[in-house]
């Protein structure tokens, strides 16, 4: 793959939209993420957020509109070849591969960012001990959020909290350049929160782009540069997590209708 010019942002939707039947999921949705920026999308239930991140990453492909990453057009990609370019991302519903360890989950994301095959991550059990470089460094990055002492642990064992924490672990294995997030903090007690929110400050100063899907407002105030709030599939405000704060618009979409 050619480098992007560094004028294109990691991500820019124009007139995005999806219809499910007779219903606008997402509705001319508009908006651009400058590269090294911690954008969030926010708004009550039901307002197309994670639609918009499912057409984003190839989940579902647009009813009109389009996506680019850089200077590509993506929309109607599969979900692998919108990855090949620098993308990765988690999801509200956990999806760890519950047959294996966490360990093994995390080094299966770290051969995926290597381009390994499969096969070959998947031949790493049976190894015995599982030790060596991917091993060591799936266990440097649980320790960065606590779980350095499930790293033997079977997937079934961890609670929904830690669960999440190893979603977001893989997720950065794979060095993505954007990096989409469904909720990140969503069940996390205060202190994996404060480890999560740890975690990714940093990574916008290495040029890493994150968008993230959050209903905890203090989360967003505390991680974001920016904020796009949706509403019934429609853009109502973007601009500064200030910004978006004071506009009444948002406040009726959370509080003048007991949407969430």
């Amino acid at each position: 793959m050619s480098e992007e010019a560094p004028s294109q942002p990691p991500l820019r939707v124009r007139s995005l939209t999806r219809a499910f039947g007779g219903v606008r999921a997402l509705d001319g949705v508009s908006f651009s993420v400058e590269q090294g920026r911690v954008l969030a999308v926010i708004g009550p239930n039901g307002s197309g957020k994670t639609t918009l991140f499912n057409l984003v990453s190839g989940v579902l492909g647009p009813s009109d509109g389009s996506v680019y990453l850089w200077a590509t057009e993506v929309g109607g990609w599969s979900v692998d070849r919108v990855a090949r370019l620098g993308m990765s991302r988690t999801f509200q519903e956990v999806r760890l591969f519950r047959g294996f360890t966490v360990a093994e989950n995390v080094i299966y994301a770290l051969g995926k960012g290597r381009r390994e095959g499969i096969g070959d991550i998947l031949r790493l059990r049976s190894l015995k001990g599982l030790r060596g470089e991917l091993y060591d460094e799936a266990r440097s990055l649980l320790g960065k959020v606590g779980l350095q002492d499930k790293l033997d642990a079977p997937a079934t064992a961890l609670s929904y909290g830690q669960s999440k924490l190893v979603e977001l672990v893989r997720a950065l294995a794979t060095s993505p350049r954007l990096l989409l997030l469904d909720e990140p903090t969503a069940g996390l007690s205060p202190a994996a929160i404060d480890a999560v929110l740890g975690l990714l400050q940093p990574l916008p100063g290495s040029g890493m782009t994150i968008v993230f899907i959050e209903h905890n407002l203090s989360v967003v105030q505390r991680l974001a540069t920016a904020v796009v709030v949706l509403d019934a599939g429609k853009v109502i405000s973007q601009g500064s997590p200030e910004e978006v704060r004071s506009d009444p618009r948002v406040e009726e979409a959370y509080f003048g209708r007991r949407s969430e």
